[in-house]
């Protein structure tokens, strides 16, 4: 269902669908009733996207071919356990389903900072699966919550929602979890892009505050939607414990390229 506003302005576009039998008639849209169709098709752009998230060609969300390179992004077999290299200190394996490379790198950024919301089953899929693996294969005590890790204000300013809570969100929900926003940012960062992994680790060192109300006693899954070097994962776990919580597991969509698989672990290829 559309949110309020767009259904509001459809309702007002409605006299040019209306219009039809007049056009049939006359040959020709009166030009008011022109100007409310184009408004209407780009109401319908906004709803139900035209361009493939992937390649940009026309699709509603991707196309059979970006599809298929999403699916080539996921690991062989399965999702990983897998850390940056160099790690972080304390920091421990991270269920990866899919590396950060090619058309999941575009999807993922369409869909965070391009307003792609469409694509969030796509994603969420891949993030159900890590957290399938982290299940089946590390085991998740009855009760454990999932906590995403937080954006900066700036990027939620930005972007007008928080597109990676919901994605966290709809995985959870597909195995059976609750999702807490137990993790707040508490003072400004840098923007990552560029810096090396010293440089990340002491841009968000101490960035992050744990809710003690929401945390403490609590087995936590820590999940977001990339790893690259750790430090965000690293400084949520840290944060975490402070509160009281206790970290069980970690899980993303897609690792970097410079991360290395943290075991040599047998998973059951039906989930990959």
């Amino acid at each position: 269902m559309p949110p309020p506003r767009l259904a509001r302005s459809a309702r007002r576009a409605g006299p040019a669908l209306e219009s039809q039998s007049d056009v049939a008639a006359t040959g020709s849209l009166p030009r008011t009733d022109r100007r409310r169709r184009i408004d209407l098709s780009g109401l319908v752009d906004l709803v139900l996207p035209r361009a493939c998230a992937g390649c940009a060609g026309p699709s509603q969300s991707l196309c059979p071919e970006c599809v298929d390179n999403l699916i080539g992004a996921c690991f062989d077999g399965g999702p990983v356990p897998a850390l940056p290299y160099p790690p972080p200190l304390r920091l421990q394996s991270v269920w990866a389903a899919a590396a950060y490379e090619g058309t999941l790198t575009t999807v993922l950024r369409a869909y965070k900072d391009d307003g792609r919301r469409d694509l969030l089953p796509w994603l969420s899929a891949l993030l159900e699966q890590s957290l399938t693996a982290l299940i089946l294969v590390r085991g998740v005590p009855a009760g454990s919550i999932v906590v995403p890790l937080p954006s900066s204000v700036r990027a939620n300013r930005f972007r007008g929602d928080r597109p990676v809570e919901a994605l966290v969100a709809d995985a959870a929900g597909r195995v059976g979890l609750s999702t807490v926003r137990g993790l707040r940012m508490r003072r400004r960062v840098r923007d990552a892009v560029g810096l090396r992994s010293a440089e990340r680790m002491s841009n968000i060192a101490d960035a992050m505050a744990g809710d003690a109300r929401l945390l403490k006693g609590q087995q936590v899954v820590l999940a977001d939607d990339i790893m690259t070097t750790g430090a965000s994962m690293a400084e949520a776990q840290r944060a975490v414990r402070s509160a009281g919580g206790v970290v069980v597991g970690r899980v993303v969509v897609a690792s970097a390229a410079r991360t290395v698989m943290a075991e040599s672990l047998p998973f059951p290829r039906q989930l990959g």
